[in-house]
């Protein structure tokens, strides 16, 4: 009788000992696991200290990821996140923050003689924007290399500031053809004129209510004509503003 008693007991401390070896073992840390994972919260588009305040009230280690300066995102919030939003990541995880950059001021870079695209990529590296390329005739360059950029080389801009660069086309052609550039935007009839081996004579404004405002009305030289050497083109350029001296006229009258 005793040792049957003896028998259960020991199996009763058998089990027990089995039960908690499998909580210790196989269930608490499921449970423990399960209590420290969380989703990722979406922080896209907020700001970066919010960000990085509610990333570690979780419990989650952060690395930063800057960015450089683009216009189209507003400077200094979360553009992109590292596990992705509403994953389940455990507590001590590290999540990336990709950070949009803030405006600061950087040296223009010197492209002069620069094929196109290595001028382009060397003022992108420098947090700038190519704006606008004209393209004119030059013997002391080759076709497709830089001539002239603005602003010069070395000057201060913000980052996302716009650079102009003017690309050889190369030896010009024997003779020049006049472009036609009435009912041109003053942009387009710029362009044009140095596209086509012109430079650009005087800007006149001239009041004419009538037509489309900032359009050219009248060239210099006639469309067409054929040129041995890049003359100069005035344009005239209607808009809708009267000057003081065509008022002080109309009074006169």
């Amino acid at each position: 009788m005793i040792l049957s008693g003896v028998k259960y007991i020991v199996a009763l401390i058998t089990l027990i000992g089995s039960g908690l070896f499998i909580f210790d073992s196989i269930i608490l840390p499921i449970y423990v696991g399960y209590n420290n994972e969380h989703y990722v919260p979406d922080l896209r588009g907020v700001g970066k200290t919010e960000a990085i305040q509610t990333l570690r009230s979780i419990g989650y280690q952060i690395e930063i990821i800057p960015r450089p300066f683009d216009i189209k995102n507003k400077p200094n919030t979360v553009l992109n996140i590292s596990p992705r939003q509403f994953t389940k990541v455990k507590k001590g995880r590290e999540i990336k923050l990709t950070i949009a950059g803030d405006r600061k001021h950087v040296k223009v870079p010197n492209v002069i003689g620069l094929s196109e695209r290595n001028a382009i990529f060397n003022i992108q590296r420098n947090e700038l924007v190519v704006d606008t390329t004209y393209h004119e005739y030059n013997t002391e360059y080759l076709k497709g290399y830089v001539i002239s950029q603005l602003p010069d080389a070395g000057d201060l801009r913000l980052t996302g500031y716009d650079v102009t660069l003017i690309i050889s086309k190369g030896n010009p052609p024997d003779y020049f053809i006049v472009p036609d550039l009435i009912n041109l935007s003053e942009k387009k009839a710029i362009e044009r004129i140095i596209e086509t081996g012109f430079q650009l004579g005087q800007i006149i404004k001239e009041y004419q209510p009538n037509l489309l405002n900032g359009t050219i009305i009248e060239q210099s030289l006639t469309q067409g004509m054929r040129l041995a050497f890049p003359a100069r083109i005035d344009i005239h350029i209607s808009t809708d503003i009267e000057s003081l001296d065509t008022l002080k006229n109309e009074e006169l009258e």
